[in-house]
């Protein structure tokens, strides 16, 4: 990026490199000012989020990574859906989950008209080629008109 001319100048998704400060070597310049969003990330300051990575931590001897987050939600959230459906029904828990505000380590999780989820995610960009997380957001999808 940098032998043309484009760092820093154009939207990128290095995928988990941002996330945890991978770089291969010479790409903190290159990576300058390059955006990546995360579902969760172990510095994310929420007392639901610190009490995940503490227990985690003490549990599994390890910080936890995205991936052990997600996986730790979704179990709690589906728990959560399967206890409000009364059962392990598959209609009914599609049913609860359409209804649940589940309260993640990130905010509150909903569901849309198109069963897809609503959750905050945390926005990051590399800066003096270090990742900083600059806040979190949510978005709602716009569907097309049927």
């Amino acid at each position: 990026m940098i032998e043309v001319g484009l760092a820093g100048k154009i939207p990128a998704n290095w995928q988990r490199r941002i996330q945890y400060g991978i770089h291969h070597q010479g790409s903190a310049k290159a990576l300058e000012g390059a955006v990546e969003a995360a579902a969760w990330l172990p510095a994310w300051d929420s007392p639901k989020s610190l009490a995940f990575v503490e227990k985690f931590k003490a549990k599994y001897r390890e910080t936890a990574n995205n991936h052990a987050y997600v996986h730790w939600e979704t179990v709690h959230l589906l728990a959560k859906a399967i206890e409000a459906a009364g059962g392990a029904d598959r209609a009914k828990v599609r049913d609860a989950l359409s209804k649940i505000k589940y309260d993640s380590a990130m905010g509150e999780v909903t569901f849309d008209d198109h069963n897809q989820a609503r959750l905050p995610m945390i926005l990051l960009q590399i800066e003096n080629g270090k990742p900083a997380i600059k806040g979190a957001y949510s978005a709602e999808i716009k569907y097309p008109a049927k």
